[in-house]
């Protein structure tokens, strides 16, 4: 196993990551109560939510972020 990308900002511990179906986004959710959405071709950062809203999506173990951010 070895890197295949490095994303930064998070400002805290990352904790749970989830590719979409297509594998070319990338969901994470970190200790900063945020989730964002990576672009995985580009390693840019493609959308998130901020820790206010991202609760809402938030489930123990795993993520449940709302579809619109995971659709193209």
């Amino acid at each position: 196993m070895e890197l295949q990308r490095m994303l930064e900002g998070h400002d805290g511990c990352v904790n749970t990551v989830a590719f979409d179906p297509s594998g070319s986004l990338l969901v994470s959710g970190s200790d900063d109560q945020s989730i964002k959405v990576w672009d995985w071709e580009r390693g840019e950062l493609a959308g998130g939510m901020a820790p206010r809203r991202a609760r809402a999506g938030w489930r123990r173990g795993g993520l449940a972020p709302p579809a619109s951010l995971l659709s193209r």
